[in-house]
């Protein structure tokens, strides 16, 4: 009989992966940790290429530990993880792991119940426990290496997979090799995989190996293989099974397999058209006993045990469970476990899917109904460790056993997911139980209420912030209709995204009239409260006044985690007005008492905020300071993506390309924001005005994240405020097209006078107004900017100054266009925002082209000139080339001391006895270019004072010149 084992002994067509994961092995060996992810479709050859790395580590005396993530979601969060440590355990002794994991035995003890009862600590968040499992792992790698083989990523819960990523991510030099194996073909956008790939692939020493179908010599190959065996199917014809198989090894195998299981029992059939007809041929060979081990097994997992199999079985004690186990590890469908006795491994999940898929529905049902009792017998109905595995199985056989236990395991996995911060799973488990739960039944509510915290928390981009509160919404309205008023407030505590959803307000309302004003949930539930009516309806004054409530009576009271959260409310709500400084005021606060009450949230949320408003006021540097303190933090990674992400936007402020895409890269690390584009991406290309095919680029970006220009109320803005920048000095229809649409799109969430939209909206309208030259949507755009009252716009990083002059210079107001420029490259030079400085320049050159601007024009464009070309502002640099024709030079040979014809009209007006203030007026420059000029002036001829440079110019004949041309 051939063996599985006879005909995996040989390798065919991966010479070149092989001798990639071997030089893996060898940096790993020299303390270099290693990421290599073995991508490829089911029965590709991922677990084979696993096994060959992990045969050749263990020669070169490396430990191996392997992590199978199950399909169906019955395994528990962090499964794979649990396996990994329970193999090195066995490798290493229990003693020696619990050594390697110090202070974190109790964290682990979430994994490990051996290691004691879990530390209160280690169930606050998930990094707390992926912070353990690396620090443990890196630890026993000191005295040998190891290899980590995490197989079938695609089922991996999302917790697991952070874990993963904090390990790439952070053990850099152990003598460590990750390993991971994973189908692309079960990986979607909104896959929680695809989340963290991106940030994986940018690790140093990780490389990503597909693996594609055999070419036909390797299927000959292995044909042949069989036919050194005597293998009266080797006959046939290899261009065949090479295509009807695409080269996929397993197929082929498969193939193979059935040939010989037909040539033995003297029966002869066409080649199989696909796997399925293959497998069953060589099911059709298997007595009863072998079959219904491999249908039970099948339904348990790809993972099973003897025993259970026996348990379930009505038919089959251990002992013929045991010899059918031994036929069908002979005939290739399963191989013993290494990890336990008597358990079994399905050769490849396909097999385990196609086995699965061959029982009927009702028998499907039954089996379910009997591996479910018989695990609650194994375990009793308190081991959290297979709750999830018990609730699998009861919701698949609610038809015959009724909904009760699906629905009692469903909360219990729900819990222990959510106590370990897997909240996707803790999604996954509920929403199976609300599929069987009707609304009468008693454990209908804590479902829901279970869903709505684990929607409110999860950062999964399978849903939207709607989605996340509805979930909440369901919750409510179910304790409400009941009478449950206390469970109905507490409820709506749950879900943490109030931002671009409907009805949070008035379900938000109805809660705060069931709490009294003395208790201490009500001003917690107010602040929640001011956020939707800001979020919800708008009303950005009346939620400013709430939280100014809260604040006073936390003051009052001194809670100071609670003055600190309504702080951070505030600041957010006077953010969202454009009262720039009373954000930072408030905002400063509530980080020094988030940082005092050690409640760390409130930091963590308000850095992009607080450096927003930072940046609207040119503050640069306090800005820089604030992020940096609260960089210090023991932040969650989120929150650390949010302060990379404020700096990346302080960097393209500056001009500074190099740290925004640096900024950005750490970010997206951190989110693993696999598919989010903001300003800071396009910004360094796009921003700077490049020419190096970034619209096409941009173009493309935009519409695989977003599909078809379908972008939120947030981000639309951004996106599109970009667009229309590039828009400007791109001349490209389709930059004007999205911003437009964004533009569109952002309005169309929120058609009410929501304060957001116009501080949002507004700079967008008017760059869309400049590329369109629509004068009579520049009156409106006018108007829309006379109540702001900052100077630069944070979110599509330009000048309000430069804005109000391009839209009054459209509008024939060209003094008054002068002075809003003069006002811009002011505000620009002071807050050292050097690319909107030499946008400025480029807008104001080209008024005053047309009004005859004299030496003001050729000043202009030489400033402009130095910026642009040192930021490598490649079309703005063109665009001041062309302008400078039929400008006069700043400077002039007949000037003493380089002074520019700028300088000798201020100095001759110095002369005259002029302030800078009539200087200023006089020239129509702002009182700050004049002390400029007035400083350059003085240390061009060394003159102390102004006394000294009237001299200066009496000397040197500069008294009653005019420079003008």
């Amino acid at each position: 009989m051939t063996s599985r084992s006879d005909i995996e002994d040989r390798i065919f067509g991966r010479d070149r992966e092989l001798a990639e994961l071997n030089a893996a092995l060898d940096r790993a060996i020299d303390s270099n940790t290693q990421l290599i992810l073995l991508v490829g479709e089911p029965g590709i050859g991922k677990t084979r290429l696993a096994e060959e790395t992990a045969s050749l580590a263990q020669k070169r005396g490396a430990r191996v530990a392997w992590g199978h993530c199950l399909d169906g979601g019955g395994a528990p969060p962090y499964w794979p993880w649990t396996q990994v440590l329970e193999s090195l355990s066995r490798q290493v002794g229990p003693t020696e792991l619990q050594v390697a994991a110090g202070n974190s035995r109790s964290v682990l003890a979430l994994l490990l119940p051996e290691f004691g009862v879990a530390g209160e600590s280690s169930t606050q968040d998930g990094f707390t426990l992926h912070r353990a499992i690396m620090d443990t792992i890196v630890e026993l790698s000191n005295s040998s290496p190891i290899v980590l083989i995490i197989e079938d990523m695609q089922w991996a819960d999302d917790a697991s997979l952070q874990a993963l990523k904090l390990m790439a991510t952070t053990a850099r030099d152990a003598r460590v090799m990750l390993v991971g194996t994973f189908r692309n073909t079960d990986v979607s956008r909104t896959h929680p995989l695809s989340a963290i790939l991106p940030a994986l692939n940018r690790i140093p020493g990780a490389s990503r190996v597909r693996l594609s179908g055999l070419d036909e010599t390797s299927v000959a190959m292995m044909l042949g293989q069989h036919a050194e065996r005597g293998d009266p199917g080797s006959g046939v014809s290899t261009r065949e099974v090479a295509s009807r198989t695409d080269g996929n090894p397993f197929f082929v195998r498969e193939v193979a397999l059935s040939l010989r299981s037909e040539s033995l029992h003297g029966s002869r059939s066409p080649i199989p058209e696909g796997i399925i007809e293959a497998v069953g041929r060589r099911l059709s060979d298997l007595d009863q006993g072998s079959l219904d081990v491999l249908r039970i097994g099948s339904l348990i997992g790809r993972e099973f045990d003897a025993e259970l199999v026996s348990d379930v079985s009505s038919e089959l004690s251990i002992e013929e469970c045991l010899e059918s186990c031994e036929t069908i590890v002979a005939r290739g469908f399963v191989r013993e476990s290494e990890s336990w006795p008597l358990a079994y491994t399905f050769v490849h999940s396909l097999l385990q899917e196609t086995i699965a898929a061959e029982l009927s529905a009702s028998r499907r049902i039954r089996l379910h109904g009997r591996i479910g009792e018989a695990l609650e017998r194994r375990y009793g109905s308190d081991d959290d460790r297979h709750t999830g595995e018990l609730a699998r199985h009861f919701v698949e056989a609610e038809v015959i056993l009724g909904p009760d236990k699906g629905i009692e395991y469903s909360i219990k996995a729900a819990r222990n997911a959510l106590q370990m911060d897997a909240n996707d799973d803790a999604d996954r488990y509920t929403s199976r139980g609300l599929e069987i739960a009707g609304g009468e039944h008693s454990g209908f509510g804590e479902l829901l209420s279970l869903r709505a915290e684990a929607l409110g928390s999860t950062l999964s981009r399978s849903y939207s912030n709607q989605d996340r509160w509805d979930a909440v919404v369901a919750a409510f309205q179910h304790y409400e209709s009941s009478g449950d008023t206390e469970r109905a407030s507490e409820v709506v505590m749950l879900g943490s995204f109030l931002a671009n959803v409907e009805g949070a307000a008035s379900l938000l309302k109805r809660a705060l009239g069931m709490v009294p004003d003395s208790s201490p949930k009500w001003p917690w539930l107010a602040l929640r409260y001011g956020v939707a009516l800001d979020g919800d309806l708008g009303n950005t004054d009346a939620a400013a006044a709430l939280f100014r409530t809260v604040a006073d009576q936390a003051e009052h009271a001194g809670d100071h985690q609670l003055l600190g959260r309504a702080l951070a409310h505030l600041c957010q709500a006077c953010l969202g007005v454009g009262d720039h400084e009373s954000a930072v005021k408030h905002g400063v606060r509530a980080v020094q008492l988030g940082i005092a009450t050690g409640d760390i949230g409130t930091p963590g949320r308000l850095s992009n905020f607080l450096s927003d408003a930072y940046l609207a006021l040119g503050l640069v540097a306090q800005s820089e300071a604030a992020l940096a303190t609260i960089e210090t933090l023991d932040l969650y990674p989120y929150a650390r993506a949010t302060i990379y992400t404020s700096r990346t936007l302080l960097t393209l402020a500056s001009g500074n390309w190099r740290l925004a895409d640096e900024s950005h890269s750490a970010a997206t690390e951190l989110m693993g924001a696999a598919s989010q584009l903001g300003t800071e991406v396009s910004g360094s290309r796009l921003f700077r005005g490049a020419t190096d095919g970034s619209v096409d680029w941009f173009l493309d970006e935009l519409h695989r994240v977003t599909g078809d220009d379908k972008v939120g109320r947030i981000w639309g803005t951004f996106y599109a405020g970009c667009a229309a920048l590039a828009a400007d000095v791109n001349d490209d229809e389709r930059l004007l097209s999205y911003a437009e649409n964004g533009l569109r799109g952002t309005r169309q969430q929120h058609p009410m006078t929501h304060r957001f939209i116009t501080i949002c909206g507004a700079p967008l309208d008017c760059l869309i107004t400049k590329v369109t030259g629509d004068k009579q949507r520049a009156e409106s755009c006018l108007s829309a900017l006379s109540s702001f009252k900052h100077r630069f716009d944070p979110g599509a990083l330009v000048s309000i100054d430069r804005l109000r002059g391009f839209l009054t210079a459209m509008l024939d107001r060209r003094d008054e266009a002068r002075g809003h420029y003069e006002a811009a490259l002011e505000f620009c030079e002071s807050a050292g925002y050097w690319p909107e400085y030499v946008r400025t320049c480029v807008d104001y050159a080209e008024l005053l082209k047309e009004t005859g601007g004299g030496t003001r024009g050729g000043e202009v464009i030489a400033s402009g000139l130095a910026h642009s070309k040192r930021l490598g502002m490649d079309r703005y640099t063109d665009k001041l080339n062309v302008l400078s024709i039929g400008f006069e030079s700043p400077t002039d040979d007949r000037n003493p001391d380089g002074l520019t014809n700028r300088e000798v009209e201020v100095i001759r007006l110095i002369a005259a006895g002029h302030s800078n203030q009539q200087i200023a007026d006089q020239l129509f420059l702002s009182r700050y270019t004049v002390v400029r000029h007035v400083s350059n002036i003085f240390g061009k001829i060394s003159a102390a004072n102004r006394a000294e440079a009237a001299t200066y110019a009496n000397r040197h004949g500069l008294v009653g010149e005019s420079q003008e041309t």
